[in-house]
């Protein structure tokens, strides 16, 4: 028996789709048709865009395209709603800050995808919303890439720069904004410069 006037918190529905920090067909049907991964567009439309923009980048390239900084209206207070980058946003639709994709192109034309994401802390997500988390990218937003943690993102572009012999390293201009995407590039510098 609990005490008059307490609250008592029951879960209603299931769970059985990843949390994002965006809408889902599962959770907003009457915003999104399924198959759709924002209003009105398909991650197949998204899948196609991340295909075109692959097959335009010269071989032993990667190109970095990071999330936009979240901006703060005080020292603890965020401007709300998150707005993503424009750049990122037209490749995934993803709309988690933290975060950023790459794509590696290999010699001989194959292209591959990674995208970083913020990992799930159930801490945080009490206090600032539901995250997708790596498994949740991994199944809604880039089913056909690598989906790694963003604090890996510095060893896995830096492995794709060893591996791959890259030539060419294209980097938004958002990137000096988030430190984590700025440690990433000084790495794969560094691998450039002592190739030199």
């Amino acid at each position: 028996q609990s005490k008059p006037g307490a609250c008592r918190f029951r879960w209603w529905g299931s769970r059985s789709f990843a949390a994002l920090a965006q809408p889902h067909p599962t959770t907003h049907p009457h915003l999104l048709s399924p198959g759709e991964l924002t209003a009105g567009i398909s991650a197949e439309e998204y899948a196609s865009r991340r295909r075109n923009l692959a097959a335009a980048l010269p071989e032993s390239a990667i190109a970095v395209f990071p999330c936009a900084a979240i901006p703060y209206m005080s020292h603890d207070v965020p401007y709300s709603p998150y707005v993503p980058h424009a750049d990122m946003w037209y490749l995934c639709g993803f709309a988690e800050p933290f975060s950023a994709i790459a794509c590696v192109k290999r010699r001989g034309g194959e292209a591959y995808w990674h995208l970083f994401v913020k990992p799930n802390c159930p801490e945080e997500e009490l206090w600032e919303g539901a995250l997708a988390g790596v498994q949740g990218a991994k199944d809604h937003i880039l089913p056909e890439g690598s989906v790694h943690s963003i604090s890996d993102s510095s060893a896995v572009l830096r492995a794709a720069c060893e591996e791959e012999g890259i030539r060419l390293l294209l980097v938004d201009q958002v990137l000096g904004k988030n430190q984590m995407q700025l440690e990433a590039t000084r790495s794969m510098l560094d691998v450039a410069a002592a190739r030199s």
